[in-house]
This record gives structure tokens, C-alpha cells and sequence, in this order.
């Protein structure tokens, strides 16, 4: 360090100051008015600057203690992956809510879901959870704001939906293009191919009969709209008798049906009508996708939507929000017939601060009654919840971080004011 300052003009002190003779000591001498005190013009001053940041950079920053890195650890939680941090982000923004622990599994986020009864806290935010999905799934297939999910309804609008069927009826007859019979040939392929090679370890559950029924030389439109409707309607009652093999097939057999109706449609050059079919055909695999996992009382089941999800299912836009959130987030996506009624006032709620309160004398201790219920209110709230999308980022060792909810690291200039 001695070095930079005395090479660059520095004004500190000269350790060899001691050791030198009175005649190597000379006295400061200045420079005279209109004389150069630095005649190669170089400033000092930033001289001396540059040669102190060079010194910075070589040399190590001081290392954080063992015990302090544990203990940020610690407090701090386990750096969760960014596909985890994307979903909570996804699902707080589609008006789903998170426990504090869930989205950021600090120390004081568990503590904090501890002391406010966990259960009792991913019960009330279940209840809310299932008010958004049920309204993300009116969105997705455009029911109004509040208005009844149930059969009936979903009915009504996968009949509005069929209209675009109906408009088909009049294309006449149509020859099945190369494209149809591959389509059929692969829903029957898996199912023959084990037939064939073992014919006495697979039953006749259908798939053949249903494929070879489909197979035609030229197929009436009119005819073909009610073979769709007849197909799926089958699809479902094989799904309800254990016949899965057979109601996939039947389910496949109708989409291909409706995509030769749909190149048929685009070769008569009718962009409109082709929209509307397309339109019509989304709309009606949305509504049977939520009329399956419709619940009794009228309540959309997430994870059973996650699940659909997980085994493939295509899935966009609301629904793909709602199945995301179930399958992610299981604790707090539970339907109300299965979480139950929950009290606004737990057990420990109510007996200890009445304890306290019976104990101390202290009238005022009753008030805590209310201190838990109104946490868990407050953690469910619309800013709590956006606090938990800032990143937990750390910062210096000679600063430190702020965990918690917003987990926001402190600025040097934070630190000061």
C-alpha cells in the first residue's frame, strides 16, 4: 500500500520517516508562482485514485465466516429453481394465493406459517383459491361474471358451440383423403399389433369395431356431423365402464371425422366458415374438459385439471392457469367438499389469549383473539401476495439481506438513512 502512495504523490505517512538521517530529511519545498509543482502534468490526485483501485482489485475481499454463511442460509432458505419461482409467479398473477412458505421457503416465512396454524392458513386460502379457479373457468368459455357453473350451463354453451356443426350438413358427400385413413390406422395400430402376436391375451374391447365402422369409401357431411356427436357420446360411456382403451379410440375417432370435415371446409375457400368451425370445435373440447371435472356443488376440481395436464392433455390460456396451479400447488387447490367448513376462529385462536388474559388479569389480552384470524386475512391480501414475486437476492457479506416476505436486499445507501 506504502508503495502507491509514495510512487503517486499520496499524502500518507512514510514508515522509513524514522530511520532516515537529519540530512536525508529535507524540508518541503513548493512550487513558485508560475512554476509547475508537477512537471510531467499528471494530476495526483487521480493518479492516486486509479492506483488505489488497482490495489482493490488485486486484492481478496475478506471471507464471510462459516457460521455467518450458515446462518444466512438458514434464514434465507434454499435458492428454489426459476421454474418453481416462474409458477408462483404465474399462479399469484392469475389471483391464485400462496402461503408465505410455499412461494419462499425461509426460516421466518415457516415460522410465521407455524404461528399463524398452517392448516387453518392453507384451509382459508383453498376457499379463495377455488373462487378463482371457478372464475378463470368462466372466462376460458365465456360465461359472465358470477354466473352459475354447472351442468346445465356448460350444456347450454357446448350447444351454442354445435351450431357451427350444423352448418356442415350441407357440404354433401365427401371422399376421406389419405390423411383420414392414417389417422384411423394409428388409433388401431398399438391394439392389433398386440392382437396379432397374442391373440389370446387380449380381448375384443371395441377399438377394432369401432375403426373398421369409421373406415368408409365416402362419407355424407350430414351423416358425418351426427357420427361425431354419436362417437363421443359412446366415448363417454366407455370412459364411465372401465373401458379406457376403447373410449380413447372412440374420442380419436371422432376428432379425425371433424379434421377431414375441417380440410373439406377449407377447400371450398370459406376462411369465415373455417374460423367458425375451428372456433366452435375449441370451444366445445373446453367445455367437456370442465364438465369432467366439474364437482357436484358446482366448483371446478384444479387438480383433477393438473392431472388431465400432466397426462398430456392440450390445454391453453384459463384452463392451462387453473391446471397449472393444481398440479403445482396441491396443499392449497383442494375443492371446498373436501377441505370442509372452516371457523373463522381456530382453537388456539381463542384459549390463549383467554388464558393470558385469565392469568394476567389483563382485560386488554382478549383482544388477541383477533390478532391471528386478522394475520392469516392479512397474508392473503392482494399486496402480501405481489410481495412474495421479489427475488431473494444476496448481497454483500458486509451488508446483509432482509428475509421474509419482500426479502429485499438493503442498500449500502438503504443502510444509512
Amino acid at each position: 500500500m506504502q508503495q502507491y502512495r509514495t510512487q503517486y504523490g499520496g499524502q500518507g505517512p512514510n514508515v522509513n520517516a524514522a530511520a532516515a538521517t537529519p540530512a536525508q530529511q529535507q524540508p518541503p519545498t513548493y512550487a513558485q508562482p508560475g512554476q509547475q509543482s508537477n512537471p510531467s502534468g499528471a494530476d495526483p490526485r487521480a493518479a492516486f485514485e486509479a492506483a488505489m483501485r488497482d490495489y482493490k482489485a488485486k486484492t481478496p475481499a475478506p471471507a464471510v465466516s462459516a457460521t455467518r454463511q450458515a446462518v444466512q442460509q438458514a434464514t434465507r432458505g434454499p435458492v428454489m429453481p426459476e421454474m418453481h419461482r416462474q409458477a408462483v409467479k404465474d399462479a399469484i398473477e392469475a389471483g391464485y394465493k400462496q402461503p408465505p412458505s410455499q412461494a419462499k421457503p425461509s426460516t421466518v416465512n415457516r415460522v410465521l406459517d407455524g404461528a399463524l396454524d398452517r392448516a387453518k392458513l392453507n384451509a382459508e386460502l383453498t376457499l379463495s383459491n377455488q373462487q378463482a379457479s371457478n372464475n378463470l373457468a368462466r372466462r376460458a368459455v365465456g360465461l359472465p361474471e358470477g354466473a352459475e357453473l354447472s351442468r346445465q350451463s356448460l350444456a347450454n354453451l357446448r350447444q351454442q358451440a354445435g351450431q357451427s356443426y350444423e352448418a356442415l350438413r350441407n357440404l354433401g358427400p365427401i371422399t376421406p383423403d389419405k390423411a383420414f385413413r392414417t389417422e384411423l390406422r394409428d388409433i388401431g395400430k398399438q391394439y392389433a399389433n398386440t392382437k396379432n402376436s397374442f391373440p389370446g391375451l387380449v380381448p375384443d374391447n371395441g377399438v377394432a369395431k369401432i375403426v373398421k365402422g369409421a373406415n368408409v369409401k365416402t362419407m355424407d357431411s350430414s351423416s358425418a356431423v351426427d357420427a361425431i356427436r354419436t362417437l363421443r357420446e359412446r366415448a363417454g360411456d366407455l370412459f364411465a365402464a372401465g373401458n379406457q382403451t376403447a373410449g380413447r379410440a372412440a374420442r380419436k375417432t371422432a376428432t379425425a371425422i371433424e379434421n377431414q370435415l375441417e380440410r373439406h371446409l377449407q377447400g371450398t375457400g370459406n376462411e369465415a366458415a373455417v374460423q367458425a368451425f375451428r372456433d366452435a370445435r375449441q370451444q366445445i373440447a373446453r367445455v367437456h374438459e370442465l364438465e369432467r371435472v366439474l364437482t357436484p356443488s358446482g366448483n371446478i376440481d384444479a387438480k383433477a385439471l393438473g392431472a388431465a395436464l400432466k397426462r398430456g392433455k392440450p390445454l391453453t390460456g384459463d384452463m392451462l392457469s387453473i391446471a397449472q396451479a393444481g398440479r403445482t400447488f396441491p396443499t392449497v387447490m383442494r375443492t371446498p367438499e373436501v377441505v370442509g367448513s372452516v371457523p373463522s376462529l381456530g382453537f388456539f385462536d381463542a384459549v390463549v389469549p383467554a388464558t393470558l388474559g385469565a392469568t394476567t388479569g389483563n382485560v386488554g389480552a382478549m383482544g388477541l383473539i383477533l390478532a391471528r384470524p386478522a394475520m392469516r386475512g392479512l397474508l392473503s391480501s392482494n399486496r402480501m401476495q405481489q410481495s412474495l414475486l421479489s427475488p431473494v437476492t444476496p448481497v454483500s457479506p458486509s451488508i446483509g439481506f432482509q428475509p421474509g416476505l419482500l426479502s429485499a436486499p438493503i442498500s449500502a445507501a438503504g443502510a444509512r438513512r
